[in-house]
């Protein structure tokens, strides 16, 4: 009997054990955390993705890791790489044409400079060696020449996880002694915001998450001093160089001279 017992209990526990095993296997996968969606400013459906090895700008769910990026600070202080989630590939402009796929450490092209954009967290996203920008004003993304008023080479960079911000209009003008507040789809004139809202000018917004503080009426990270948030990341601040120097591989050298690496000096 108890031998008998032994191997009905070993059946048992190997039938559980493959139940487990299958169900792991067809749980979807969840995001990871400290990503970031990158969308458009001109047209805030389209969203940053990777799809056939090809990275586009196109509408794609807030969920897909195809759509989320991993910002990786780069060897110098200022650029960052982009990495996507879902396909491993970083992004990049090797030859000069936009690309998603394996790189090598020293690649200037898969580099990134973020250029922002006054009065908000939104930016232009800059490659260090074609200088060109990531936009999409003709209709296919590119990296190219882009105005530096066309929304279309502007960026918001939203941390994986956050709840999409919800577009407000322009509240009415004058008429409130206090606070506007969008409720039911309609401005009401309120004495002050309500619990877990704040004010930016006449206007209540919602709080921002732990580890987030408001920039007029967006949340950005917290950062130590010295970095500056890429959406879910703080990257190292370029430094800046006296008159009469230039930037070289993070480190300020006179004007003519750059940045040895081997020698640790200007030359």
């Amino acid at each position: 009997m108890s031998r008998t017992r032994a191997i009905l209990n070993f059946l048992v526990l190997g039938l559980l054990s493959a139940t487990l095993a299958y169900a792991a296997s067809t749980e979807p996968a969840t995001a990871q955390t400290g990503t970031t969606l990158v969308q458009n400013r001109a047209k805030p459906d389209l969203l940053l993705n990777v799809q056939g090895g090809r990275p586009l700008a196109t509408p794609a769910s807030r969920g897909a890791t195809t759509a989320h990026w991993s910002i990786e600070p780069a060897s110098e202080a200022g650029y960052l790489r982009l990495r996507n989630v879902g396909t491993g590939f970083h992004l990049h402009a090797e030859g000069g044409r936009l690309q998603a796929g394996a790189i090598q450490p020293d690649w200037l092209s898969a580099q990134w400079g973020l250029e922002y954009v006054e009065g908000n967290t939104d930016a232009r996203i800059k490659n260090r060696a074609t200088g060109g920008y990531l936009h999409n004003a003709d209709g296919p993304l590119v990296v190219g020449p882009a105005a530096a008023d066309a929304l279309a080479s502007v960026w918001k960079l939203v941390p994986v996880g956050a709840p999409a911000r919800e577009v407000l209009p322009a509240p009415p003008r004058g008429g409130c002694g206090g606070r506007w507040h969008w409720k039911d789809g309609r401005y009401v004139c309120m004495r002050s915001c309500p619990p877990g809202y704040h004010p930016v000018g006449g206007v209540c917004y919602k709080n921002c998450p732990p580890g987030f503080h408001p920039k007029g009426n967006a949340c950005v990270k917290h950062c130590p001093a010295g970095f500056h948030p890429v959406g879910n990341t703080c990257v190292k601040n370029k430094p800046a160089c006296p008159v009469g120097q230039h930037l070289s591989k993070g480190h300020c050298c006179p004007n003519g001279k750059n940045w040895s690496n081997a020698l640790k000096k200007c030359v």
